[in-house]
């Protein structure tokens, strides 16, 4: 009797931890576009990490710079779990489409968010004036920062930031 007990009091358990493990789980991020800029021509944050069909994933960056000079390099594949787990504990999936102040802002900062998922579901959010609470997209830039901080740009392919596909 103590063991059936026990046997169906562990089934239970691991029934919970696998349903709780299956439900926290994310396709893994393929495409993660982060921009942010002011009134200027020059992008104050400008990073578009993508996956290629065979697994190679480059990160393209033109923060602070004209947007026909960007840089795009290989980054290690590690980069796409890496914005897995922060687009899954920021709860990205739950932002809105447009932030916004209440009031009416001719100029200003605007920033725009995109992201692509192995099983083709995305996240599009953009916002002027005003962005979703919590720390996501300043962890999104101090990741891109630390990421590319490692890429030799001697070595980077430049391409039109306008058009990179």
């Amino acid at each position: 009797m103590l063991r059936e007990s026990l046997i169906i009091v562990m089934s239970l358990l691991v029934s919970s931890c696998m349903a709780t493990s299956k439900s926290d789980m994310q396709p893994k991020v393929i495409t993660l576009k982060y921009h942010q800029t002011a009134c200027t021509a020059i992008p104050d944050i400008w990073y578009d990490f993508r996956t290629d069909t065979n697994g190679v994933c480059t990160l393209t960056n033109c923060t602070g710079r004209h947007p026909h000079e960007a840089l795009r390099a290989e980054v290690p594949a590690e980069v796409a779990d890496e914005l897995t787990k922060i687009v899954r504990e920021e709860k990205m999936k739950d932002y809105k489409d447009f932030y916004h102040p209440i009031y009416q802002v001719l100029d200003g900062w605007q920033w725009d968010l995109y992201v692509r998922f192995e099983d083709k579901s995305s996240i599009s959010s953009s916002g002027h004036m005003e962005k979703p609470s919590g720390e996501g997209l300043k962890r999104l830039e101090e990741y891109f920062k630390q990421v590319w901080s490692q890429v030799d740009e001697a070595k980077a392919e430049t391409v039109n930031a306008t058009v990179a596909p």
